[in-house]
């Protein structure tokens, strides 16, 4: 457990606790939890999708670069920055970039939310059990069920080691 746990830069005791192992002995092959990793499903699931989108502007005849920035309101050193330009020369038909707009996409951000609520397939929800899956930890399970813990479901199901089995039948929620 020293190694594991030096490893993964965590104690033994944490080791141990999120494990709910009640001394140092671990079996071979024992798939164990090395982090306490709570992520907020609603923050991750309602955080709209953004990205910094260039607002372009092609040089028009009596065009100069104080011109431009005054009518996009930017100062020059920005559109030099931006342009990769070490001097005030541009030339009639270049593309500049005037601007940097931030888009924020509020409809990925609902599609998203309602994909993550059909995380859970009918069947899987029904009653408040969930049947198990190949590759299925007591860790992996909680996850999907927002302010359960593996010992709650160890708990609920009188589960003493952390060994699932592909169509177990487990009790959610007591």
């Amino acid at each position: 457990m020293s190694t594991i746990a030096k490893k993964h830069n965590i104690t033994i005791d944490e080791l141990k606790k999120w494990n709910n192992l009640q001394d140092n002995t671990i079996k071979l092959e024992s798939k164990l939890k090395v982090a306490d990793i709570r992520i907020s499903e609603e923050k991750e699931t309602i955080a709209p999708r953004s990205e910094i989108k260039n607002v372009e502007y092609i040089v028009q005849k009596g065009d100069n670069l104080g011109s431009i920035a005054k009518k996009n309101n930017v100062a020059v050193s920005d559109i030099k920055m931006w342009n990769d330009l070490t001097e005030d020369n541009i030339q009639l038909g270049d593309k500049l970039i005037v601007a940097k707009k931030l888009i924020v996409d509020t409809n990925q951000a609902v599609a998203e939310k309602s994909s993550k609520k059909d995380k859970l397939s009918k069947a899987e929800r029904e009653d408040d059990h969930y049947y198990v899956k190949k590759g299925d930890s007591l860790f992996s399970i909680a996850k999907k069920y927002p302010g359960v813990s593996v010992s709650d479901i160890k708990k609920w199901n009188g589960i003493n080691g952390n060994s699932l089995k592909p169509g177990m039948k487990l009790k959610i929620n007591g």
